[in-house]
């Protein structure tokens, strides 16, 4: 019964990474045609709504199977503007600040985790707080109705920005592409599967490190609270670690940075995942180490994607590169792993 369970719940999580691509091709095509302003004040309105609306849902015993289909149509929604929201942030960002375009993305990322770091420790103070009965009857909601709150709050304070003065620029000159998707496709299918590539590491990082506290227990024996003081412990040193990495990448080769960080977590994967099986370590220590390791390639990833395309279709193939690798190794990950 639990790993049904846990199937179920990472099927509906998984759910909401396949409407990535989709999401990403249909703000995209907005984001390069007519400015990545609008696109990051239409996804993070419509996101909140529908984090909201989760919070809000009434449970199976009240509506039934249409709780059940709403739930998932929640989060297609959620995935589908996620899709056009971390691109559209990616390349506002490279465009406002080129000269320190490590350092710009390595912000967006570092707020990115600081926010998963705080739903952690919402949870585990929930969980610290409420009995599982209470959790189970109106506590789930709670993150929920807090992450739309927030999400109101992020959607006043883009409304004061600004567009991304190099795409204004590049668009007077040169102009709009009619069909980004299709000049990225017909001329930069490689710049994609590279980006695809170097986006795989973080992409299979992430979607394993955030099924952690409900895969842990169920399949290891750790208590949850243990798992998601270890998530938090890891999430809080890779947003500071990244920050860290995306800074020295503007002085430095993000190549080196980068083939470091992948070499060291595909010597030491193997060895983490036997070390939590078998309790050697402590679990939060663990994860602090798994953490260093993260920061490396995680502060250099996105940057090095963002750089292989340029200004006048840059949405649409950091939308392509960013949303395949996380759709099949972070959406899939935690599936695959239960």
């Amino acid at each position: 019964m639990l790993f049904r369970s846990l199937v179920v719940s990472f099927s509906v999580f998984a759910v909401g990474y396949f409407a990535r691509p989709l999401g990403g091709i249909f703000f995209s095509h907005i984001g390069d045609r007519l400015g990545r302003r609008r696109v990051l004040i239409v996804t993070i309105l419509a996101m909140s709504a529908a984090t909201t609306g989760i919070g809000l849902l009434p449970t199976y015993a009240e509506w039934g199977v249409t709780a059940s289909v709403l739930l998932v149509v929640l989060r297609i929604v959620q995935g589908f503007c996620l899709g056009g929201e971390l691109p559209g942030a990616i390349s506002y960002v490279v465009e406002t600040a080129p000269r320190r375009a490590g350092l710009s993305v390595g912000i967006v990322f570092f707020c990115v985790n600081t926010g998963v770091a705080l739903a952690a420790i919402l949870n585990l103070s929930i969980h610290q707080w409420l009995s599982a009965e209470e959790i189970a009857a109106w506590g789930w909601r709670i993150g929920f109705l807090a992450g739309g709150v927030l999400g109101l709050v992020s959607f006043f304070l883009r409304l004061s920005l600004e567009e991304s003065r190099e795409f204004s620029r590049i668009r007077k000159v040169a102009g709009a592409s009619a069909v980004p998707v299709a000049e990225v496709v017909r001329k930069y299918p490689l710049a994609v599967i590279v980006g695809v590539g170097i986006l795989a590491v973080t992409a299979g990082f992430n979607g394993l490190l955030f099924a952690m506290p409900a895969f842990l227990p169920q399949t290891m024996g750790y208590a949850p609270v243990t798992a998601i003081l270890a998530q938090n412990m890891c999430l809080v040193i890779v947003s500071f670690g990244l920050l860290t990495f995306s800074w020295f990448s503007d002085f430095l080769s993000r190549k080196a940075i980068v083939l470091t960080g992948t070499a060291l977590a595909m010597l030491l994967s193997l060895p983490f995942f036997r070390a939590a099986e078998a309790h050697s370590v402590n679990l939060v220590v663990l994860f602090a180490l798994a953490g260093v390791v993260a920061s490396i390639y995680n502060g250099v990833t996105i940057p090095i994607a963002a750089d292989l395309f340029p200004t006048r279709i840059r949405f649409t193939g950091v939308a392509l590169s960013f949303n395949i690798a996380f759709t099949f190794l972070s959406g899939l990950a935690p599936l695959g792993a239960a």
